[in-house]
């Protein structure tokens, strides 16, 4: 599937009646670091989440040390299952990007 040209991706889409997007993610053609802002503020946010984590009590006592030295990609998974867990975004949001991941989580919940 991942070797799929656009058009029969968006006629998958079509006849599972989902969005295209899901369809990609499935297709492994966009992944989490497509998902996220570019820069230095993402690295940051990463950043404060994973220490908000290492202080959680239920979680932290579970975070292998070796997080810090995982890909960026890596990191970011863990912050958003760790976030998807305790219900919070970790370390603040625009509106636009609060609504983005509500859309995104509602639209994953329609298989």
């Amino acid at each position: 599937m991942a070797s799929a040209r656009r058009l029969t991706l968006e006629n998958i889409g079509a006849y599972l009646q989902i969005p295209v997007v899901l369809v990609l993610l499935m297709a492994g053609s966009i992944g989490m670091r497509d998902l996220t802002w570019p820069g230095e503020a993402e690295r940051h946010r990463v950043a404060m989440a994973l220490a908000l984590m290492r202080q959680d009590i239920h979680v932290g006592p579970l975070v292998p040390g070796g997080l810090e030295g995982a890909s960026a990609e890596v990191q970011h998974f863990v912050v958003f299952l760790y976030e998807q867990l305790v219900g919070v975004r970790c370390g603040g949001e625009s509106a636009y990007m609060k609504e983005w991941t509500n859309m995104l989580a509602q639209l994953s919940a329609h298989p």
